[in-house]
């Protein structure tokens, strides 16, 4: 079975994780649909990327913006649509990634990321099937 991954960026990935953040903005249109793996990307954060995440995410706090998780994949949402508009705060366009049920992993798996959607190496799906009990 392949297992399909996104990499995306710090704060994003936690507010993801953290606070509720319901929508990944993307630049181009995904046909892409089910659960889908949420890479940390291996860069520091813009500390206005930083900011604007946590005034979107309000009274949730993030955690602090050096964080420990880069390079590593997070955890796993479900894809629900791609659409080019959307009510939730964290909206920006042109395309938006509708994201539900995510499930952080309690010990982010090292691994290298690449850029659009692809395929985790096979020893690391192995690992990642073992940290949510065998759901891919």
């Amino acid at each position: 079975m392949t297992i399909t991954a996104l990499t995306v960026r710090q704060p994003w990935v936690d507010a993801i994780f953290r606070t509720g953040k319901d929508v990944e903005n993307r630049s181009r249109n995904f046909r892409f649909r089910g659960h889908l793996w949420i890479h940390a990307a291996n860069t520091d954060p813009e500390y206005e990327a930083y900011q604007l995440a946590q005034k979107l995410a309000g009274r949730r706090k993030l955690p602090s913006p050096v964080s420990d998780r880069y390079g590593a994949i997070v955890g796993r949402v479900t894809v629900l649509n791609c659409v080019t508009k959307s009510d939730s705060v964290w909206f920006s366009g042109p395309f938006g990634l509708v994201l539900s049920q995510p499930i952080e992993l309690e010990t982010p798996i090292p691994c290298r990321g690449q850029l659009g959607l692809w395929r985790v190496p096979t020893a690391v799906s192995e690992r990642l099937a073992l940290a949510i009990g065998g759901a891919q």
